[in-house]
């Protein structure tokens, strides 16, 4: 997405008044509205603060870094529009990483274009990499017309697709091959994981493991052929692994497993999610390093949701 065709510097304010979050969005919003005719909009002002609100009370959208996306998909709606905010003091947006946020774009599009607001998302994202995240961003930018400066020579010549990357969330817990069991399965309790990535000292995917791996170490093989289990049900299935569950590696249990590429498009997530029923998809980088986890709830909270 290029995004040079949506800046407006009527909509970037350098200096941001408000000392809540909830003020901030309602600037930008008032920031949309003052900057179009009054006959522009088939929705007032009121009504997109609202859902812009309401979706910020289903989750946050400070995004961690500095960063937030407050948004909103409005049926009936014109062209997508996007108003830019910096808070040079920071705002508490309950952000993902709890720091406090600076930077607020706020996006609202037609609920006829659902995607453009991740896309967009992930341009801004780009953007923010390459200019060394937010706060370097605004050290450099002392008012609206810096801002727009950097952001129209921020040219992105790709296609509008929703890529792995775009979606992926944070790995929050990982193991590495010669961890214990005990700390995996440790890890999956306190977090309520069925799954955890397994990555080498160099963070390099190599596989995964799961509770039903840590479950079928104990049992017998010939468990696997009956079709019950009453005859033998005084057998302790756990009696091997609590044995010698000291020696017990990572390594002894886990699967190896295929990653999926950043560059995987949405359809292509989509088909391993579903007709290949796989729970979680671990995304990995050009040299094969772990970057992310995406998941169906994934696409429900950033694609159906979002």
């Amino acid at each position: 997405m290029d995004i040079r065709r949506y800046i407006e510097e009527s909509l970037i304010i350098g200096d941001l008044k408000a000392q809540t979050k909830e003020q901030a969005i309602a600037e930008l919003v008032n920031a949309i509205f003052m900057s179009q005719p009054a006959n522009a909009f088939m929705s007032c002002q009121d009504e997109v603060l609202k859902e812009v609100l309401n979706r910020e009370k289903i989750s946050t959208t400070g995004i961690g870094a500095g960063f937030a996306i407050p948004h909103a998909r409005m049926e009936k709606w014109g062209d997508f529009l996007l108003a830019i905010g910096i808070s040079r003091k920071g705002l508490d947006f309950s952000s993902m990483d709890g720091e406090p946020v600076r930077l607020i774009c706020l996006m609202i599009s037609s609920a006829d274009k659902p995607y453009i607001i991740l896309q967009m998302t992930a341009t801004l994202i780009s953007f923010l990499e390459k200019h060394d995240g937010v706060d370097a961003l605004i050290k450099r930018c002392k008012d609206s017309k810096h801002i727009v400066e950097q952001l129209r020579s921020f040219a992105v010549n790709k296609e509008d697709l929703i890529l792995a990357r775009d979606i992926t969330r944070p790995i929050q817990s990982q193991v590495e091959l010669d961890d214990s069991i005990e700390k995996a399965t440790r890890l999956m309790h306190l977090k309520h994981f069925e799954v955890l990535p397994v990555v080498d000292k160099q963070n390099k995917f190599c596989g995964q493991i799961s509770c039903l791996d840590v479950f079928q170490y104990g049992l017998p093989n010939f468990f696997q052929n009956l079709n019950t289990v009453s005859f033998v049900r005084h057998i302790d299935p756990f009696e091997k692994y609590f044995r010698i569950q000291r020696s017990l590696k990572v390594r002894n249990f886990y699967k190896k497993t295929e990653s999926i590429d950043e560059s995987k498009t949405l359809i292509e997530i989509i088909f391993e999610l579903t007709v290949k029923r796989k729970p979680k998809l671990f995304v990995t980088n050009e040299a094969n390093e772990l970057i992310g986890v995406i998941d169906r709830f994934t696409i429900i909270d950033k694609i159906l949701i979002f």
